[in-house]
């Protein structure tokens, strides 16, 4: 796989610690159980959608690093490898992490099927088990199974009409299952999000974003278009913020959210075709390539800092007053400490996980075709 130009990798790993940090940010107010104003507590809510985010962001890279690149069986199955080897060794290790911590702490093990499930990565399939034993980790449970269906969609879609397409055929059908799974009542309403069918459009607006990236990355004019895309994105998000359309909701259903989504095409092209620095720069690159360790660790940092948390507000009480100032402070610190953690978590787990999955590669490449035995032969 030819690199990508670096610019361009800055402006998706900056966009990734934006989600990421995004996600903490909700999850400090929610697992706390923080009351602040109404008007940040929907802004604070919408953060969420940093996963959905992180899913348009894997989408895009993913079709950059590999379109046209997937032909054949060998190609596909170096491909499974590395993002075996990127995403499980620190899955593994949370698994590890939360089994014993949850035993301990609630004296409650997850059981032996749902280990089966998590380590081969099939909990997504699986209706009430979805949500992972790792806390917030149903997105990968998503991100795994789209990285199986990922080189079907490198032989379907092939330019930015037929992305646009498939788009409009993915959104009706995710508001469909997602209004089937909350209004039915027999399955758990957060597998209503938490399913590959509903996450399918955010993927799709990622490769979107990557054929209109191919036409526009030669113009000269780049810069310009990128500050007309990011400058767009942003005043989408106004748009449907003043209008409630991005708190639209049809009984449980969260239209809003699928509105808030389309600015992301918009947003991932402005930075692929021109890295703002007010977004982009070293702190925002350097959390984007831990995002993976932010996104894990954080429910565990947040677990064990919530008497840091009652400590900044005075006392719980407090929490409930609806000050935003501590809250600030609040995620300030537990992101700290988020970042310092993924940083050693990225160097020690991580790198070297990928390190030993290219090593084992370069090691099946350097093999021997195996001979035909006399019955392959005669088939």
């Amino acid at each position: 796989m030819s690199a990508a130009p670096r610019e361009r990798l800055d402006g998706m790993d900056a966009l990734r610690a934006w989600a990421a940090v995004g996600v903490v940010v909700v999850h400090v107010y929610s697992l706390n159980r923080i009351v602040t104003p109404p008007a940040i507590a929907e802004v604070v809510n919408k953060f969420g959608l940093g996963v959905e985010l992180f899913f348009a962001l894997s989408a895009f890279c993913l079709a950059v690093g590999y379109f046209g690149k997937l032909g054949t069986e060998e190609t596909i199955r170096r491909f499974m490898v590395r993002r075996l080897f990127r995403i499980a060794p620190l899955m593994y290790f949370m698994i590890a992490f939360w089994t014993l911590e949850m035993t301990r702490r609630y004296g409650e093990f997850p059981g032996w099927d749902a280990l089966v499930l998590n380590v081969t990565f099939l909990f997504g399939l699986i209706p009430g088990k979805a949500e992972g034993i790792v806390w917030a980790s149903w997105s990968l449970g998503v991100e795994m199974l789209f990285y199986l269906v990922f080189p079907l969609l490198c032989i379907f879609v092939k330019s930015w009409r037929s992305a646009a397409a498939l788009l409009l055929v993915t959104l009706i059908v995710s508001i469909g299952c997602r209004w089937a799974i909350l209004d039915g009542g027999e399955l758990p309403k957060s597998f209503a999000r938490q399913n590959i069918v509903t996450a399918s459009p955010y993927f799709v607006m990622g490769l979107l974003a990557y054929f209109v990236w191919r036409r526009l990355s030669g113009l000269p004019q780049r810069r310009i278009v990128s500050h007309l895309l990011l400058g767009g994105s942003l005043a989408w998000w106004v748009l449907v913020g003043l209008s409630g359309l991005g708190s639209l909701r049809i009984g449980d259903l969260p239209v809003g959210h699928y509105a808030i989504g389309l600015a992301f095409p918009a947003l991932i092209l402005s930075q692929a075709l021109h890295p703002t620095s007010l977004l982009v720069n070293p702190a925002t690159v350097f959390v984007g390539l831990r995002g993976y360790s932010v996104y894990l660790l954080h429910p565990a940092v947040i677990l064990y800092t919530m008497p840091l948390v009652r400590w900044i507000y005075g006392s719980t009480d407090t929490m409930k007053s609806g000050d935003w100032s501590p809250f600030i402070w609040s995620c300030l610190a537990v992101t700290a400490i988020t970042i310092f953690l993924a940083d050693v978590a990225y160097r020690l787990i991580e790198k070297p996980g990928v390190a030993l999955g290219k090593r084992l590669l370069s090691r099946t490449a350097s093999l021997p075709a195996p001979s035909p035995s006399p019955q392959t032969q005669a088939l």
